[in-house]
């Protein structure tokens, strides 16, 4: 992980699951995250990658909120090659090696299709999506 991860203020690695269950490990414990193919390994724990709604890493009373977005329902979605973020005006997204990708806007949607396979992290307003472009 970058160092920039942990700038002050951010205080806890917090994993949401699809399940509901909330995994938090405090920053100063420096947890390691590693991607090994479908599974998301944080310190000693190994979480299926398609069971994990959400990995956030900030302060614990932003954290709560951001789990209470994401249990009420994520309003951004992918699907062939298009996202749609319906009315986020602020969105951004960022490859595996942390590159800002252009994000044009239009009608809702962002145009992905000439994007090059990777995996993606999307912040639309206070939402965040990680897919899989292939």
């Amino acid at each position: 992980m970058a160092n920039s991860m942990f700038a002050e203020g951010n205080q806890y690695l917090c994993v949401l699951l699809k399940s509901g269950t909330q995994i938090n490990v405090a920053i100063e414990e420096r947890p390691m995250i590693t991607f090994d193919g479908t599974v998301m390994r944080v310190g000693d724990g190994d979480y299926q990658i398609a069971n994990v709604r959400k990995w956030m890493i900030g302060d614990p009373e932003v954290i709560a909120q951001d789990i209470e977005n994401a249990k009420a329902g994520s309003t951004i979605s992918y699907q062939n090659g298009v996202l749609t973020v319906g009315k986020q005006t602020d969105v951004r997204a960022y490859n595996m090696a942390g590159v800002e990708m252009p994000v044009q806007v239009k009608n809702g949607q962002v145009d992905m299709t000439t994007w090059p396979q990777d995996v993606y992290v999307i912040k639309a307003g206070s939402e965040t999506l990680k897919l899989k472009k292939r």
